[in-house]
């Protein structure tokens, strides 16, 4: 049985190559928002303006790791979908609370409510 990292690679149901893409993305766009608000035209403000790009590639790995996930675990699209929906909003909700509650105070306290006027449509 080879032990190589070649084998180790295939035989883990993680893609190392795949999470190195998403890792790559992430800090795009992270560099693309701590830049993007130095002055125009400045080194640091040029060295993130396509970091908006890591969203695309979000997008598009996504689309992959999707399909791939049901397909290592021989979902069926009739009727193992519900399962894997299920599975997935299980996994993903319970955070959002947590998340947005503190995000929420913050601006409610920070907000007078003067802004309100800006999202009001032409």
């Amino acid at each position: 049985m080879p032990t190589s990292a070649a084998y180790v690679q295939q035989s883990s149901s993680r893609l190392e190559n795949i999470d190195v893409l998403r890792g790559i993305a992430s800090l795009a766009v992270c560099w693309f928002h701590l830049t993007n608000s130095y002055a125009q035209g400045s080194v640091a403000q040029l060295s993130g303006q396509y970091g908006w790009l890591g969203v695309e590639v979000f997008f598009v790995l996504s689309g992959f790791i999707i399909p791939h996930a049901m397909y290592s675990s021989n979902y069926e699209l009739r009727s193992g979908w519900k399962i894997f929906i299920a599975k997935r909003l299980l996994r993903l909700d319970p955070p959002l609370p947590g998340i947005n509650s503190p995000h929420f105070r913050i601006m409610a306290s920070v907000d007078d409510g003067s802004n309100l006027s800006r999202c009001e449509t032409d």
